[in-house]
């Protein structure tokens, strides 16, 4: 499957979670994991949520410049779904039943907000955390991981979510 380009402004990130860098040397195998990554897969947040993710995508979208919002932007639409569980978990309504133009309203003013304002709600932190909670399950040995493990979690990370791929559920 094609990488959508739109994608590829997750990278820095996918980086910064896994080896404290937003930068990877792909050709240098095998590649050396954060200490902080690693001691976050111990330590989590009640119920589930993992520290240094949540630190990660947290400076991540302070420190984006308006290319990468938008980009980050069609990344969000793309994975709309993904967004309206965030919403919902959000709002704290994952077992009642919303009107389905209210939340198409509220996804429209979450998007709005970031590529007008650069205001990152809350539902978008959440559908990062939800997209990338992935690789807390990534192969590792010793610290390190592999090339080829590093290429199929950039494949992996780089297109639409289904909701049974979301570790939520």
């Amino acid at each position: 499957m094609k990488t959508k380009e739109f994608y590829t402004v997750l990278l820095p990130l996918i980086n910064s979670i896994l080896t404290g860098k937003p930068f990877v040397d792909a050709k240098q195998s095998p590649i050396r994991l954060s200490r902080a990554f690693i001691s976050s897969l111990t330590d989590s947040l009640p119920p589930s949520f993992n520290k240094h993710l949540v630190r990660c995508i947290k400076n991540y979208l302070k420190n984006l410049n308006e290319a990468e919002i938008n980009q980050l932007s069609y990344f969000f639409v793309d994975n709309r779904q993904l967004l309206s569980v965030a919403v919902l978990i959000r709002d704290a309504e994952c077992t009642s039943i919303q009107s389905k133009a209210y939340y198409n309203d509220e996804l429209i003013l979450i998007l709005l907000d970031f590529l007008e304002h650069k205001k990152s709600d809350l539902s978008l932190h959440l559908t990062l955390y939800l997209y990338l909670e992935n690789l807390l399950q990534i192969e590792m040995e010793k610290g390190y991981i592999s090339i080829e493990t590093y290429r199929k979690t950039l494949r992996f990370n780089s297109r639409i979510r289904i909701k049974d791929e979301i570790a939520f559920y």
